[in-house]
């Protein structure tokens, strides 16, 4: 009877430790989320000159730079007629690569402070199919991609930055079908757009868009 009541505390200790791990471990995880406080829009800088470039600097001194190639990564895309399953290379550069960031076809809300939205790629989950979004040769083009490098997201994210130092990463975009129930991306303007991921949703930051046109 007592080793049977020492086993049953040994249980009770066992779950109470575990418990308490996973309350840590949601709390280092949520707490950040909560208390993240918004750095403000940024200001985007002229490119009239390279119309597949946005470019802007945010109160936090960061020049962040994104810019849209062609399927071979060197080629500046040609963003006047997209269709459905064209596929781009999206880099980023100065990017504050504690937050991740999502990279989709959304609509432009015409006004820094608002969030870019809704986005007719949705927003990315896992997306890696139990594959390591950072072997070589990985280069999946999705409609939308989750760069991060947070130890909590990453293994959910589809990629992780490329140098988080310099805040760079590239996304592999295939662009999705123009209209959803939401939104008609051929009589609204829209744009590729960076911003920040759920972890700093209302963060207007890192927003950055690169206007597009879908082929009539």
């Amino acid at each position: 009877m007592a080793r049977s009541r020492r086993f049953v505390r040994w249980i009770l200790w066992a779950l109470m430790g575990i418990a308490a791990v996973s309350l840590v471990l949601a709390a280092i995880v949520v707490i950040p989320i909560v208390t993240h406080t918004d750095a403000g829009p940024a200001t985007p800088a002229p490119t009239a000159s390279d119309p597949s470039t946005a470019s802007s600097t945010g109160p936090d001194g960061r020049t962040r730079t994104l810019s849209v190639f062609e399927e071979d990564g060197v080629t500046p895309a040609d963003l006047s007629a997209v269709k459905a399953g064209d596929r781009f290379v999206v880099k980023g550069s100065g990017f504050d690569s504690s937050y991740g960031v999502y990279v989709a076809v959304c609509e432009d809300p015409g006004d820094p402070l608002v969030k870019p939205s809704p986005c007719i790629g949705g927003i990315p989950e896992d997306a890696t199919d139990g594959k390591d979004p950072d072997a070589p040769d990985t280069h999946e083009f999705l409609e939308t991609t989750w760069i991060s490098d947070n130890w909590a997201w990453r293994a959910f994210a589809t990629r992780g930055y490329d140098n988080s130092e310099a805040g760079e990463f590239t996304a592999y975009l295939t662009i999705p079908a123009s209209s959803t129930d939401l939104i008609d991306c051929t009589t609204t303007e829209c744009a590729i757009v960076s911003r920040n991921d759920h972890t700093a949703a209302n963060d207007r930051v890192q927003d950055l868009l690169v206007p597009i046109r879908f082929a009539s």
